[in-house]
C-alpha cells in the first residue's frame, strides 16, 4: 500500500506469468492506489505489423534462405573462383520470392532492410570481398536480433478474452472502479488497450 500510482506503457504483458505481476501491483498500491496499463491487443495495428514481420522473417530466414546464398556468392569471390551458375540461379530465385513476399507484407519493413544489406553486400563484393563477407556478417546479425525482438513482442500481445480476465481479476480484488478502453489513434487506427485499476 505504499504506491500511489503504478504505471505501464506496453511493458507489463512481457511479464510471466501476468496474473502473479497483477497481484504484486495490488499489493503495492493497496487499498487507495491505482494502476494504468497500456497493453499490446491482438487487434491492433502493432499486432498486425509483427504478424507480417514474422511471416517476413520466415520468408527471409527459412524459406528462401536468401542470406546463406549471399554468403555462398560472396565467398567464391574471396576464393577467386566465379560463383557457380548454381548459386547464382537460387540466389536469382530466392529474390524474386523476396520480392512477391514484400508485396503481399506491406508492413514488413525487416524486408527492406534485407534488400538493403543484400544490395550494399554484393555492391561491395565486387571490389572487396572479404570485407563485404563480414558485411553481411553483421547484417545477419542485426536481422537475426531483429527477428528475436519480435517474437518477444508477438508473445507479449494479449487477445481480448485474457484482457477481459485482467479487468475481471483488478474487479475481484476490490478496485470496483477499473475500467478497460480501446485506445485508438484513429477510426481503424487501434494501438492497444488501457486497463485503469482503480478502487
Amino acid at each position: 500500500g505504499s504506491v500511489a500510482l503504478v504505471t505501464s506503457q506496453y511493458a507489463f504483458e512481457y511479464s510471466k506469468p501476468r496474473e502473479a505481476t497483477l497481484r504484486e501491483v495490488f499489493r503495492v498500491i493497496g487499498t487507495t492506489g491505482s494502476a494504468a496499463f497500456l497493453l499490446h491487443s491482438s487487434d491492433s495495428l502493432i499486432s498486425l505489423t509483427a504478424r507480417q514481420q514474422l511471416a517476413a522473417c520466415e520468408l527471409l530466414f527459412e524459406e528462401t534462405g536468401i542470406l546463406d546464398l549471399a554468403h555462398a556468392w560472396v565467398s567464391g569471390l574471396v576464393g577467386t573462383a566465379a560463383p557457380t551458375g548454381a548459386i547464382r540461379q537460387r540466389f536469382q530465385q530466392a529474390s524474386e520470392r523476396l520480392v512477391a513476399g514484400a508485396s503481399a507484407l506491406p508492413e514488413a519493413a525487416i524486408l527492406r532492410k534485407a534488400f538493403h544489406y543484400l544490395h550494399a553486400t554484393l555492391e561491395s563484393a565486387q571490389t572487396a570481398p572479404a570485407q563485404a563477407l563480414q558485411y553481411l556478417a553483421n547484417a545477419r546479425d542485426d536481422l537475426e536480433a531483429e527477428r528475436v525482438r519480435l517474437q518477444h513482442l508477438s508473445d507479449a500481445i494479449v487477445a481480448l478474452p485474457a484482457l477481459e480476465d485482467l479487468h475481471a481479476r483488478s474487479i475481484a480484488a476490490g478496485y470496483a472502479s477499473s475500467l478497460l478502453t480501446p485506445l485508438d489513434q484513429g477510426t481503424g487506427s487501434r494501438m492497444g488497450w488501457t486497463l485503469v485499476v482503480s478502487p
